[in-house]
């Protein structure tokens, strides 16, 4: 046999244990995300509600937009201060601009109703559920001490790559802050898992049937209407801190979110009123070059 010939089977030996390796891993991989998948589908059956407690909510009606207030106000560059502001937020429901669907129309949501003392039982750490209805994103939401502990920590303190949802350990749960942040990995393409499908928003078709999200907390509901889509470098939070917390001002705020709205992959004519509150959703989004600092951010203002 030719040297040649003994190097290309040698080759062709390498590429077939290198396949069955990669196989091996996915198999492996697969069986662990099935694992993951159905302890978070064990802590539903256990902490929601049944169907007769799910309640139906609507988009908010039209509101005035920025330009069409009485007393416009003037867009700055965005103060990143984090000194907390000296008022209490109010608690009132805000409106946005997107057309409110017609009698009868499909544009109403389902919501889920959580037993959070049984929820607690399970992780005194919990902080609260997230939902987005028509999609996988069904999970309790933790806080912890540092953003660190639950990036490979399941819900059950177990040990899991997909780690679990979190809060920012900065934000306040009772009341909010004024933009709460929370974070969840994204799997890749072919998963649903965490915030996997996330990235799916940066269509805008896709924004379109799935713009109101529910976020409750042990101390109240929360329903959510998406009014940004952002693909940032975590790199430049000294330019634009995007994952501030608080604001100096109802002005600070205001300007806040233009600079967000600045930015957004799309247009949605959705708005966050002067006493309003974000909840902004992060992932990990390493596409059009952003590399390991490319953050996807789904950011949403509470319309009741």
């Amino acid at each position: 046999m030719d040297k040649k010939r003994i190097i290309l089977l040698c080759a062709m030996g390498l590429l077939l244990a290198a396949a069955i390796a990669l196989g091996v891993a996915w198999v492996i991989e697969a069986n662990e995300y099935a694992g993951y998948e159905a302890d978070y589908v064990d802590i539903a059956e256990d902490v929601l509600r049944p169907d007769d407690d799910i309640v139906i909510i609507e988009l908010a009606p039209p509101s005035p937009t920025p330009e069409q207030s009485a007393t416009p106000v003037e867009v700055a560059e965005p103060d990143i201060s984090t000194t907390p502001s000296t008022s209490t937020p109010t608690t009132s429901a805000p409106s946005t601009s997107a057309p409110a669907p017609d009698a009868g129309s499909n544009e109403t949501k389902q919501r889920v109703s959580v037993d959070f003392d049984a929820l607690t039982a399970q992780n005194n750490d919990t902080a609260g559920w997230l939902y987005i209805p028509g999609t996988k994103v069904n999970y309790p939401v933790v806080q912890a001490e540092d953003n660190e502990y639950y990036l490979n920590r399941s819900f059950k303190r177990k040990e899991a790559s997909c780690g679990t949802i979190f809060m920012d350990y900065q934000n306040n749960l009772n009341p909010l802050d004024r933009n709460t942040i929370v974070f969840g990995h994204n799997m890749g393409g072919s998963s649903s898992l965490m915030f996997s499908q996330l990235t799916k928003y940066k269509k805008q078709n896709y924004w379109e049937k799935h713009q109101t999200l529910q976020f409750d907390t042990p101390y109240r509901t929360g329903t959510w209407q998406v009014l940004a889509v952002c693909h940032l470098d975590v790199g430049t939070l000294e330019q634009f801190n995007f994952l501030q917390q608080d604001f100096i001002s109802d002005d600070a705020f205001l300007s806040f979110v233009q600079s967000l709205k600045a930015r957004a992959l799309f247009e949605t004519d959705v708005y966050a009123p002067a006493d309003g509150r974000l909840l902004t959703l992060v992932t990990c989004d390493r596409s059009s070059g952003f590399g390991k600092n490319g953050r996807l951010l789904v950011v949403a203002v509470q319309i009741n």
